[in-house]
Parts: C-alpha cells; sequence; structure tokens
C-alpha cells in the first residue's frame, strides 16, 4: 500500500482528471477576519529553517492554519487600507466571464496601491494562489501587484488543446483564449514594471507536449519583452485534487506517506520548460524550492512562531494563509526594472 501511494505522488503520474474538478475548488466564501500584522510575517532564513524542522515530522498537528476542514480559508491584506475580499469581479474569475473590469488598475490591485511602480501577476488558479505573498511583498517594498486570474486559464496559448475543451458549466478553451488576450492587453497597457504569469501544468488528456509548451511560453515571453518578465518556480503538485486531504486524515501518524517527496519536484512540464528558458532567455526563475521542501519530504504541515500553517489548499495549490507567509521570501525586487 505505501509504495503504491508513493507512487501516485509521482508529479509525472499521468491521471484524468476534469477540469470542473478542479475549477470547482477554486470557489470558496472570503471573509474577513483582522489584519495580521506585516512585522509577523517571517523572513526568508526562518521560513527555511522551518520548513526543514517539519519535514522531519510525521504527525497531523491538533491544530493547523487554514484548518483542514476549510483549506483555502480567507486571507486579510497586510495592508490595512485594502479591501480584505478576493472576490473581485473582473479580477480573479472562476466562472464564465472572460472580461476583464474595466477599472481594473484600481479594483484589481494589491500590494502598495498607492505606488507607481508595478508588477502584472497574470494567469490561472496558481497565479490567484500567489496574491496573498505579492500582497504583502508590495505592500513592504511599495509596489503596486495587479492581479488578473481566471480559474484554469493559463497564461499562454494552449494550442494543443482543442478550443471546444469544457472546463466546467460550458466554459471552453476558446473561452479562455479570449479572456487571456483581453487580461493580457489590459496588464500591459498599464506598462507595469515586471510581469509574472502563473500557470499550471496539466494532466490528461491535455498534457502538453513539452516542445509546444515552450514555444508557447517563449511566444509570450516575446509578446511582453524578455527585461521585464520573471516567473516563479512551481510549488509541489500532489498527484490529485484530495489525496493530501484523504491522505492526511486516514495516515495521521505516517505523513511521510502523504508527502511528496523532494527529488520529485522537478520533473513536471512546467518547471522543466521554465528551467530551460532561464538557461536559454536569461529570464528569472524566482526560487521557492526551500520554502516548501527539506531534503527528503515537503511537509504538508510548517511550524512557525508556534503555528502549524497548512501548506496546501489541495494537490494543486497553496493555502493562501501559507502564500502569504512567504511574503518577505520571494527574491522580486531584483528583477524590477
Amino acid at each position: 500500500m505505501k509504495n503504491s501511494v508513493q507512487r501516485s505522488l509521482r508529479p509525472l503520474a499521468v491521471l484524468a482528471l476534469t477540469f470542473g474538478a478542479l475549477l470547482a475548488r477554486q470557489t470558496t466564501a472570503w471573509t474577513a477576519t483582522t489584519t495580521p500584522s506585516a512585522s509577523a510575517i517571517p523572513l526568508p532564513a526562518d521560513v527555511i529553517k522551518a520548513v526543514q524542522a517539519s519535514s522531519q515530522e510525521f504527525r497531523t498537528p491538533a491544530t493547523s492554519t487554514p484548518p483542514l476542514s476549510d483549506s483555502f480559508q480567507s486571507f486579510v491584506s497586510v495592508n490595512p487600507a485594502t479591501s480584505p475580499t478576493m472576490s473581485r469581479a473582473g479580477c480573479s474569475i472562476n466562472d464564465n466571464t472572460t472580461a476583464v473590469a474595466s477599472d481594473f488598475l484600481t479594483r484589481c490591485a494589491w500590494g502598495d496601491v498607492t505606488s507607481t511602480k508595478t508588477i502584472f501577476l497574470f494567469g490561472d488558479s496558481n497565479a490567484a494562489m500567489w496574491i496573498p505573498a505579492l500582497d504583502t511583498w508590495g505592500y513592504l517594498n511599495h509596489v503596486k501587484v495587479i492581479a488578473l486570474t481566471h480559474g484554469g486559464c493559463s497564461p499562454w496559448s494552449r494550442p494543443w488543446m482543442p478550443h471546444t475543451a469544457v472546463f466546467t458549466a460550458n466554459f471552453t478553451e476558446k473561452m479562455c483564449e479570449a479572456w487571456r488576450t483581453n487580461a493580457l492587453a489590459k496588464g500591459l497597457s498599464a506598462n507595469p514594471n515586471l510581469v509574472i504569469p502563473v500557470g499550471i501544468d496539466l494532466l490528461s488528456p491535455y498534457v502538453a507536449p513539452r516542445s509546444d509548451l515552450l514555444a508557447s511560453i517563449n511566444t509570450l515571453i516575446t509578446t511582453i519583452g524578455a527585461s521585464r518578465v520573471a516567473f516563479i518556480e512551481p510549488a509541489p503538485k500532489f498527484a490529485s485534487l484530495t489525496i493530501m486531504a484523504s491522505c492526511v486524515s486516514t495516515r495521521p501518524t505516517s505523513l511521510n506517506v502523504c508527502e511528496v517527496q523532494t527529488r520529485y519536484l522537478a520533473a513536471n512540464s512546467v518547471t522543466i520548460v521554465l528551467q530551460q528558458i532561464a538557461s536559454q532567455r536569461k529570464v528569472p526563475l524566482i526560487s521557492t524550492k526551500s520554502f516548501f521542501c527539506g531534503p527528503t519530504y515537503c511537509p504538508i504541515f510548517v511550524k512557525m512562531n508556534g503555528t502549524n500553517w497548512l501548506v496546501y489548499g489541495d494537490g494543486f495549490h497553496v493555502s493562501f494563509l501559507y502564500s502569504q507567509q512567504l511574503g518577505k521570501s520571494l527574491a522580486i525586487g531584483q528583477y524590477l526594472k
């Protein structure tokens, strides 16, 4: 049993997955809580130390933040002047909408919303999961973050997918392409100092041929301009949406069976292609591995400052509260023109 579970966690596993299930997991009720203190966000060295220590702990803690029963939970910006909700029409979308809010420069702004320096975060639900981290980073470094995301829609074109491919509620790849075109045009019209595109590697039946994925991402880079693009190293992914939560509930004293092994991290196509682009085109790839993984395992829970942080919302997404804890850790400033 143990070996079969471990094999199923490998990022190269090809599993049948409906996009409807993926997008449904992104629909959540956002509620306001207390504004967190920016000073309480840990420094990079403290995160790394905590991850390494937690990667040797294989028991589920009695409590976690957010709780397992509400793994996406709400997050509130460290900027007290910012709306606490991510449910902003035309900004972070999880329905059939293809249009971007006309007032996106204010409605979709995070970080230091008064700054003239701007980062444009753009992509699917994996881009949305980085909003809390970039919001915190932007606030602390006096940079505005414009976030335009759509569940299931990558920031790069996907010519290997039929336009009739249905995600959920009749939302198709053709509609994704329309949103992608609109969002990219809107974002670039703001003349951002840095663009961060984020997209997930898809599973069967829409696995991208690596050469096609490379071509599509390169085309996007050329459209934006290589000098103002940076990518974030993909976070660990589980083999299915639910295996993390179900495994934790059934194996609370042997979490190492549930956790992704560090040696498998570089195996997914997006990671491989981004590493290739970073080498060939010198486009920055912001490292995140040490904020998720120790030498052997990538822990599900990381204990920092007396709190057991639940790292993942599901098999494909970092929890928003853990993302927020990384707000001082992403090395973005050196790439901001």
